[in-house]
């Protein structure tokens, strides 16, 4: 028998479900909070990804995944910053902390790359696994590609530029040390 306060399965396993649920807990602000997240992220995710909720929780997965699911994305709402975590294969690979003015942005890239894990490098073309964390804050890229396109300029690519921690800072350059 399903345990009718376990909300991640049983009864309130829809979007529509969930999100009823959430709004009827009109006194707890991490339901209402939670409530407003599912609702925006329903139109682009409610055909594509299972929606489950607690009061203070929402957990996205792919649809024939038995609960614990081995894939997903959790919302843990807290009075303050959420945190966005999404786990593969039941490791946890992202961890985001998020204000609520951000929340739906933030969400919609992890939900993307949870139902497409691979992340790609919009300038390369490549897999990103060394700086996966910090995929979004390098506009989807490598570390380097970012640098090289957006911090390096206008100094030569094998010159180090004034940028921290430059790629070409650790090229042994042969003038390097030489008096001009």
């Amino acid at each position: 028998m399903t345990d009718s306060t376990d909300h991640t399965r049983g009864p309130y396993s829809s979007w529509r479900d969930s999100l009823q649920f959430l709004r009827d807990l009109t006194t707890v602000p991490a339901a209402q909070a939670n409530a407003v997240i599912l609702m925006a992220a329903r139109g682009r995710w409610s055909t594509t990804l299972v929606a489950r909720t607690s009061m203070h929780d929402l957990l996205f997965a792919a649809p024939g995944q038995g609960y614990p699911f081995r894939s997903m994305v959790r919302v843990q709402w807290t009075d303050g910053p959420s945190a966005i975590l999404r786990w593969h294969d039941d490791r946890l690979v992202e961890e985001t902390s998020v204000g609520s003015d951000h929340v739906d942005s933030v969400l919609d890239g992890v939900l993307d790359r949870l139902v497409s894990p691979a992340l790609i490098c919009r300038s390369c073309g490549r897999p990103v696994t060394v700086s996966a964390e910090r995929f979004e804050v390098f506009e989807q890229m490598h570390y380097t590609c970012f640098h090289y396109l957006f911090e390096h300029d206008p100094f030569d690519r094998d010159e180090e530029s004034t940028a921290g921690g430059c790629p070409s800072a650790n090229l042994d350059h042969p003038l390097r040390g030489r008096d001009s």
